[in-house]
């Protein structure tokens, strides 16, 4: 292949936006123009308003009797027809690309031989086997098969996590996918101040973060139980809770800040998150099955100890043992209350937010481009 110059990038939603779906977009554009790419964008949603009406009537209603279900208005024919017809359109024009990137499963380049690369988290067939745990609703199979095609037709496929490019090799064995060696971080900021000034003050002040939306409610009610228990220990200890309000947890406790979502794109709002971040002396999702990995990893690299169930991806990326923090085993008040009091009063705890930097420290965006780049340029 020849050396690559020109990328588009098809999008679902703006990437001037890092809310756009966990920030990947936001910093898959930014890395590729700081690196030197010519890069064009394409935003390939489509009747936005209409999938928030489906999504919030039609889909809701199917969940009665569909618990779990995961047949969306962005997985439904008519949104993928939609959506090709923008690619379609676009590429039948397009003279200039030596490649195309498209964060999505789903869709490959029908139209013209410049090579695609598909960039997701999971498979829709991972999602349903291994994060909703059943088989696939008879209305979910269609998805299924298209998604099979695109996974079997594009000339690369990214996997963010080692477990569901394992997965997708054993059940599309013809996809060429590829797992990076490593994640990466969808930081907006760096730590403001040197490690060990940062470390003193987790140590100083006990200072609690969790970070997760209504999904992880249950891990967060939890955490909420425990710290009523931790405050008769330490007094002046504070629980800050960022993705949900109060009324969403219940409590009676002083000494819990709720925030709800922090949108990275406001500076008043970024600001408020990189301060919690920098400040905190443990973050903690005990949530089972999955519990906010994007969020742990960028705590993890402001020098952040963590407290996490141990779900396959996380333990399959740092380890059974763990060296920065606690696995909580189990869902229950004693087990987390236990593995909090232990990291706080361990004569470790420095080391541990050492460790948590190591881990994560090679984990930018910019060395993540290079190498999806280097991937494509040998395809």
């Amino acid at each position: 292949m020849k050396k690559i110059r020109n990328i588009t990038l098809f999008s679902e939603g703006d990437v001037a936006k890092a809310a756009t779906w966990s920030n990947i977009p936001y910093f898959l554009f930014h890395t590729l123009i700081s690196e030197g790419y010519d890069v064009n964008i394409l935003d390939v949603s489509v009747f936005t308003f209409m999938g928030k009406v489906y999504n919030h009537t039609i889909s809701k209603i199917v969940e009665i009797f569909y618990p779990n279900h995961a047949m969306q208005f962005e997985r439904t024919s008519l949104y993928s027809k939609l959506v090709e017809m923008k690619m379609r359109k676009y590429i039948s024009r397009d003279s200039k690309s030596d490649l195309y990137i498209i964060t999505n499963f789903s869709y490959y380049n029908k139209w013209s031989d410049v090579p695609i690369i598909t960039l997701s988290d999971w498979s829709y067939d991972y999602y349903i086997r291994e994060r909703c745990d059943r088989d696939f609703y008879f209305f979910e199979m269609k998805y299924l098969r298209r998604q099979k095609r695109a996974l079997q037709q594009a000339e690369m496929v990214v996997s963010l996590f080692e477990n569901c490019a394992k997965y997708i090799k054993r059940q599309v064995e013809s996809a060429n996918i590829i797992f990076l060696g490593a994640n990466v971080i969808n930081m907006k900021q760096e730590p403001t101040k040197g490690m060990d000034i940062l470390i003193k003050d987790k140590q100083r002040h006990i200072r609690l973060l969790f970070i997760g939306m209504k999904k992880y409610l249950k891990g967060a009610q939890l955490l909420v139980d425990v710290f009523l228990k931790l405050k008769e220990i330490y007094i002046d200890s504070e629980l800050h809770i960022v993705g949900l309000k109060s009324e969403n947890v219940n409590d009676v406790c002083n000494g819990i800040y709720y925030y709800g979502y922090l949108n990275k794109d406001i500076p008043d709002e970024c600001a408020l998150y990189y301060d919690l971040m920098e400040k905190a002396t443990i973050i903690i999702n005990p949530t089972e099955q999955w519990a906010g990995y994007s969020s742990l990893i960028e705590a993890m690299y402001f020098y952040t100890p963590v407290i996490v169930s141990p779900f396959d991806e996380f333990q399959n990326e740092f380890g059974r043992e763990i060296n920065f923090g606690r696995y909580n085993n189990h869902l229950e008040e004693e087990t987390l209350l236990n593995n909090i009091k232990s990291i706080i009063a361990s004569e470790e705890y420095s080391e541990m937010c050492r460790n948590a930097h190591e881990a994560v420290h090679n984990y930018t965006w910019n060395s993540y481009v290079q190498r999806l780049i280097r991937q494509a340029e040998n395809l």
